[in-house]
């Protein structure tokens, strides 16, 4: 129960609190803050999206609901509290483990104010830096860790088509892309663009459609041929709104197709050991929200960003890897039709001199290539 000497405490910290708010106003030191009374004994303090609240001592004693709303500002690390006049032992103590950052004094004039706010925004702004530095340590640490689950997937497959499946949905994962697309370069002529691109795998987590194969020229023409010929990443907020003066263009036959909305694109090469080129993977879509399905295919796209810095160092690592374990995948494939060749010509030699046994050397051939 609040006792009469509390109810003239808060009463006379009310009145201290409207004269505060009308010199903080009139203080052109503040002139870049908000300042506001959301509550008789609250002042609110305002630089962006971070908050310093100045109360007296007696609120938070005896008037503590009044901080309520701003609870998840002080557990989102945006909000300080200043406390003026010094509360009770236990109520200190319970202040500090809420965001209390400075006590002053119970008539502060309006450089101690100034000077105690600068440095709650101060702390606040160091805290959040620190969060941020704790996020991006343990985001590093996700990201290594699938890295490497990553890698040691690619480089054990052997089959074309499953290790380009591999590829294309790993890399749309660790970035966020809705959809993308794996091209194969085609062609044994040393002139890249007298080669082709063989669309081979497309892969989208919001529509279903019907994907077929086809090739196209490596030329400047298209996105793909573009990082094909020039062999670098290209990095597009829209592909709907290119730079003028970009040499590539967008189809968007396939989006009116099939009911899509192509928005943000990553393009990257993939390249041997010896840096040729043997393929484009091309990401589409990246996510505000991994999960989310883009139904709401309006012009603008919300929920759909560019790819950032770290998607595209990402990307490039996981390509640069990919690209070897498709090289190596593609030799082995040529290996084994090579030796399924020997094997059946081995076959024809031993038949043509001794037809009683060419059954049995057949079906010896089938079993074991």
């Amino acid at each position: 129960m609040t006792s009469a000497a509390d109810m003239s405490g808060l009463d006379g910290g009310t009145a201290r609190l409207a004269d505060i708010t009308a010199a903080l106003r009139g203080d052109g030191r503040f002139a870049d803050k908000k300042i506001s009374q959301p509550h008789p004994l609250l002042v609110q303090i305002r630089s962006g999206d971070r908050i310093a609240l100045l109360a007296p001592a007696v609120a938070w004693d005896q008037a503590r609901e009044i901080f309520k709303p701003f609870a998840s500002h002080f557990a989102e690390v945006k909000a300080a509290l200043l406390l003026m006049g010094r509360p009770g032992q236990r109520g200190l103590d319970e202040a500090v483990l809420r965001g209390l950052c400075a006590i002053v004094s119970a008539r502060p004039d309006a450089d101690e104010l100034y000077v105690a706010l600068h440095n709650a925004f101060e702390l606040i702004a160091a805290r959040q830096r620190s969060e941020a530095r704790g996020e991006w340590v343990n985001r590093y640490r996700y990201e290594i860790g699938e890295f490497f689950e990553i890698a040691q997937a690619i480089t054990t497959e052997r089959e074309i088509d499953k290790l380009l499946e591999l590829i294309l949905e790993k890399t749309r994962f660790i970035t966020g892309a809705d959809a993308g697309s794996i091209y194969v370069v085609e062609g044994d002529d040393p002139e890249v663009a007298r080669r082709v691109l063989h669309f081979k795998l497309a892969q989208n987590d919001s529509i279903s459609f019907p994907a077929s194969e086809f090739t196209l020229p490596i030329s400047e023409g298209s996105m793909a041929g573009y990082v094909a010929l020039n062999r670098c990443s290209l990095n597009i907020p829209d592909a709907y709104r290119l730079p003028p003066n970009a040499p590539y263009g967008f189809d968007r036959s396939f989006d009116e197709r099939v009911g899509y909305r192509s928005k943000s694109m990553l393009c990257t090469p993939l390249l041997s050991r010896r840096s040729d080129i043997i393929g484009v993977l091309q990401l589409i879509n990246k996510k505000v929200d991994p999960h989310a399905k883009l139904i709401n295919l309006d012009e603008d796209l919300e929920g759909v960003i560019a790819f950032d810095k770290r998607s595209e160092d990402l990307l490039t690592t996981v390509a640069s890897l990919a690209g070897v374990a498709l090289e190596n995948a593609i030799l082995y494939a040529e290996n084994q039709q090579m030796l399924e060749g020997f094997v059946r010509a081995s076959v024809e030699a031993i038949e043509q001199r001794d037809p009683t046994t060419s059954g049995h050397s057949r079906r010896v051939a089938e079993m074991t290539v």
